[in-house]
């Protein structure tokens, strides 16, 4: 079965994938700051300790409470990252010969 997509389906398409582009304005890597980690533009707050912090359990708003400088665009621009950067990993796995 072919679906045609609505103007609605394509406006939500495309918000998604701004969305999803919007993490280039927000993170910031360069080496004189966190040792070249990626962090959060102007806050210096590391995309590893919120993504770290969440799956530790911490909600959005529990972020906002402990880093009252960021906002939820940040969260998920650090969220949204760290999914781009694992989607594009690649694992090479080394036979040892043991």
């Amino acid at each position: 079965m072919i679906r045609a997509l609505s103007t609605k389906d394509n406006q939500t398409d495309q918000t998604k994938e701004n969305k999803m582009k919007s993490y280039h304005n927000r993170i910031h890597i360069n080496p004189d700051i966190m040792l070249g980690k990626p962090v959060i533009k102007r806050k210096r707050i590391p995309v590893e300790l919120i993504v770290r912090k969440i799956g530790e359990g911490a909600l959005t708003e529990d972020l906002l409470d402990a880093y009252p400088t960021i906002t939820k665009e940040d969260i998920q621009a650090a969220v949204l990252y760290a999914a781009d950067n694992l989607a594009n990993e690649v694992d090479i796995f080394l036979e040892t010969g043991i």
